[in-house]
């Protein structure tokens, strides 16, 4: 499983913009429903769904593809437009370099890796990883929506090593983890590769890596050991109450990816960052069991300025 995987190919032709009634449906439920808000779009998308082919309007005014077996993700970025995810490109994107690489490891249906490409006008690289085919297909369609030459979507689970894994895929697909976060999720067999692997096979490496799997950062990252050493790419992942089904923490994580690379290391909101110490916390802190997303700048990298993004 050394070479190079293909990515996944796929078409927009016959997609649009265009709202057909069971995604006007969908979007109102989700809007108005005192309960099961994300229920029932999930269900009408995977019982009356199939051949649906919308878009819709991204953060960065971008197109994204909706995958109708996971209609109640799309309701919620639909709704939530401005908001969903914003931090999080932003970010990615103020410290791209024109023509940079950015890994989108997680991507579910591809938004921020979309928003990345449609912000720095198509000139960065984007590489998706998604091992849930039905989103990664969405994923690719978006890219070919928006004209995206640059954006390619592979349709793997990354990890510590090759091999196969599980995913195990809940109620919601933006929970999907390599452990179960619920009884009686679905369980889906996924071939399992390194970065390093990748790179090795001739994977442009990143300078920019985007991680949110759910708690199975760590396995990544252990996975992209030498390509961090060698090119000390930015980080932004995820960190939360995940971690505890992986048995680590958040200083754990931040003290292997310390020995990596000397980063600092910056906790993620809205509108700002704010610096954590050795030990996962607010700066002078040992909060180790702290949550939220994270930054890691490498050596004489640029610190983004989040206030009054737009």
């Amino acid at each position: 499983m050394s070479g190079m995987p293909e990515p996944v190919n796929a078409s927009s032709q016959g997609w649009s913009l265009d709202r057909p009634w069971l995604f006007r449906l969908a979007l109102a439920w989700a809007k108005h429903a005192p309960r099961g808000k994300g229920a029932l779009p999930r269900r009408l998308g995977r019982w009356l769904g199939r051949g649906m082919k919308v878009l819709i309007p991204t953060n960065a005014g971008a197109k994204l593809a909706v995958d109708p077996d996971n209609l109640d993700v799309y309701t919620t970025i639909a709704l939530e437009a401005g908001a969903w995810d914003a931090h999080i490109y932003r970010v990615c994107a103020a410290v791209l370099r024109d023509g940079g690489v950015f890994y989108d490891i997680g991507a579910n249906g591809g938004s921020v890796g979309i928003d990345v490409a449609k912000r720095t006008g198509g000139k960065a690289e984007v590489i998706a990883f998604e091992p849930q085919p039905s989103l990664a297909f969405a994923a690719a369609v978006s890219a070919s929506a928006n004209g995206f030459e640059r954006f390619r979507v592979f349709s793997l689970m990354l990890g510590e090593a090759d091999g196969e894994g599980t995913l195990y895929v809940p109620s919601h697909s933006i929970h999907a983890s390599a452990v179960s976060r619920e009884p009686g999720a679905a369980e889906i067999r996924c071939a399992v590769r390194s970065i390093d692997s990748l790179v090795a096979a001739g994977l442009p490496p990143p300078w920019v890596m985007k991680v949110d799997v759910e708690g199975g950062e760590m396995g990544v990252f252990k996975g992209s050991a030498e390509t961090i050493r060698t090119h000390r790419p930015y980080l932004l992942f995820e960190s939360d109450i995940n971690m505890k089904r992986f048995g680590y923490t958040r200083r754990d994580l931040l003290a292997f990816l310390g020995s990596l690379c000397p980063y600092a290391f910056y906790g993620v909101s809205a509108d700002r960052l704010l610096p954590i110490g050795v030990g996962g916390g607010p700066s002078g802190t040992v909060a180790g069991e702290a949550e939220g997303d994270v930054l890691a700048v490498p050596p004489g990298g640029e610190i983004p300025e989040l206030a009054g993004a737009g």
